[in-house]
Parts: structure tokens; sequence; C-alpha cells
């Protein structure tokens, strides 16, 4: 990597205009962007978490541009290894067809270099994760593929592959009442057991209609401006402002499990079990390039220490939100 080119980026860097600020993870984070307009493309999974942005442990910046990014890696000396992460003198980046993440460890940066906005990965419901992702496990934090709902009384982790309920109970949860973390990416702090949450944007299936009728219409982005066909995205602030937390101690981890009938329980489930939902729900964050040793030990002291059980979601949504209080309350699995 040339120190010319860094210094050009970093004289670029230093006039993008539009700016907003978050605190998450109890660190403080700043977002550059060329245009407001952008900005506003970006900042809604983060409103929730806005903070004053004087500061920062982290500034990310956005440039949209023309890219050839096969011959930006030559140009530059690097490795052209598509979706690989790659740490080169504190530096780690990913390659992808349109862009290009780069996060500078020792500076404190992280840019995205994009042929236009549908380079923004993973599109409108998180975006910049893998900067985030990247930033907070170099601090110790573990990035969790999960759902996180609760109460004054803590937080229950819910993981799974895509398709196992985890938004649906996420959904169900909220219009109950229950506070929310976060629908798919969270940070567990392993030594307190604290959760943290990033995005307050909620992803549901089609099938999900039902429920798609009792959120706010102004949440609402129609599919075909995401990446995923079958799945509508509510941006959850401000319309469940007062349910949106930063963090909650972890108090449990309920496998959700779609059942056909009416009634939701809970009943109680093996460390062997849980860890497999965490490790199938690994894939994601093992894309994001982070090596999956350290993530496997963590969640086997995690599960360990804590509560485990499976919540299986009955047909009657209204169940969950009092089912996973009384177990937050001290009920018995």
């Amino acid at each position: 990597m040339t120190s010319h080119f860094l210094d050009k980026l970093f004289e670029k860097a230093a006039v993008q205009p539009s700016t907003f600020a978050i605190a998450a993870g109890l660190r403080r984070i700043r977002f550059h962007f060329p245009d407001e307009a952008l900005r506003q493309y970006c900042s809604p999974p983060f409103s929730h978490l806005a903070a004053n942005g004087q500061t920062a442990d982290l500034d990310i910046f956005c440039f949209l541009h023309p890219l050839d990014v096969t011959a930006w890696l030559a140009e530059n000396q690097l490795d052209n290894r598509p979706h690989k992460t790659i740490r080169h003198n504190s530096i780690l980046y990913c390659s992808q067809e349109n862009g290009l993440f780069w996060l500078d460890e020792n500076r404190r940066k992280g840019f995205f270099l994009g042929n236009g906005m549908d380079a923004l990965e993973p599109y409108h419901s998180k975006p910049f994760s893998r900067l985030l992702c990247w930033f907070f496990e170099n601090l110790g934090l573990l990035w969790c593929h999960g759902a996180c709902i609760g109460s004054g009384n803590g937080g229950v982790l819910l993981p799974g592959i895509g398709g196992a309920g985890k938004s649906t109970t996420v959904g169900a949860a909220l219009l109950g009442g229950l506070q929310l973390l976060g629908d798919d990416y969270l940070l567990i702090e392993p030594e307190s057991r604290t959760v943290f949450g990033l995005y307050s944007s909620l992803m549901l299936a089609e099938e999900s209609r039902e429920m798609l009728r009792q959120f706010p219409n102004a949440t609402l982005l129609r599919p075909e401006f995401l990446g995923n066909k079958d799945k509508w995205c509510h941006y959850l602030h401000p319309a469940f402002a007062p349910q949106l937390g930063d963090q909650l101690p972890l108090r449990a981890i309920l496998i959700p499990q779609i059942v056909q009938q009416p009634d939701s329980f809970i009943s109680p489930s093996s460390q062997g079990e849980v860890m497999n939902a965490l490790v199938s729900s690994l894939q994601t964050v093992w894309l994001m390039g982070i090596a999956p040793g350290r993530l496997l030990r963590e969640y086997h002291t995690l599960t360990a220490s804590l509560p485990l059980g499976k919540l299986h979601v009955g047909s009657d949504l209204t169940q969950v939100p009092a089912l996973v209080n009384a177990y937050l309350n001290g009920g018995q699995i």
C-alpha cells in the first residue's frame, strides 16, 4: 500500500460534508458521506443510537465513484482475493465486484469505495456491517448473528439460521412491549455477558403478512429496494423508540422454533443443541472474515454459564411476550 494513496484518501475524507455519529458497544462511531442523500440512505438503521459526533473511536468514510477493484488492488500492490479478508500492516480489506471495504486499525478509520449505492453491503437493513464487525472484533467483542429481546430483567439471545423464526419472534416481542437490541447482528462482551445492539431494522418474510399490517407504514421499505426479494424491511425508529435499547445483560439463550399449534412454550435444551444453533448461524460471521476458533471457544464458555432452552413459537403470537417476560422474571423451563 503506497503512502501516496493513503495521503490522498485522507485528504479527500477531510472534506466529506454530511456526517452522523452513533454510540454502540461502548464506542463512538462517526460516519462521513459525500452528500446528504447518501447519509439519508444509510442512517435509518442507526438512528436510535444517535450521539454527539465531535469525537470518535472510529471514523467511516463512504466514497462513490467508478472503481475497477482489480486494477486498484494491483496498483496498490495488494492481493486480489474477492470476498476475502486480508491483514496487511494493521489494515483489513475485502474486495467485491462493485466496491472495497477497508479498515485501517492504527488510524481508526474505515472506508467504503464503491461504484454506487447498490454496492453498499448489505443494502438498507445493515449498512457497513463488515467494517463494524472488524472494528469490534479487534476490541474483543463477539460479533453474533442472532436477535435479542428482553426487559428490565435482562435479555434473551435468539440464535439460528435464516428462516428459524428469529424475526417473527422479534416482531411478536415488539408488538407485545418487549425491548429489542437487534434482529440480526449483535455484539456480546463475553466477560460481563452484556449484549449490545447495532441496527434497529427488522426483516420479515412475505408470509408474515398479518404481522406486517401491525407495523407503521412509514417504516416500511418495499422488497425490490433490498437485496432480498422475499423479505420486507422495517425501520423501527422512531415508531418503537422506547423499546429500542443499546445494551442488556444476557440472561439466557433460547433457540426459536416455529410450531404448528396456537400455543407457545419453552422447553429445555442441551448445550450441544444451542452450540449447533450458534454454529449454524456463524456462516454469516465467517463470511465477514473472522476466524471461527475464538468465537467457538467463547460461545462454549457462554453456553456453559447460562440457562438454555427452546422457544417454541405458536401461531398465537400474542403469547410470546408474556412467556419471555415470565421466564426472565424467574420462571423455570
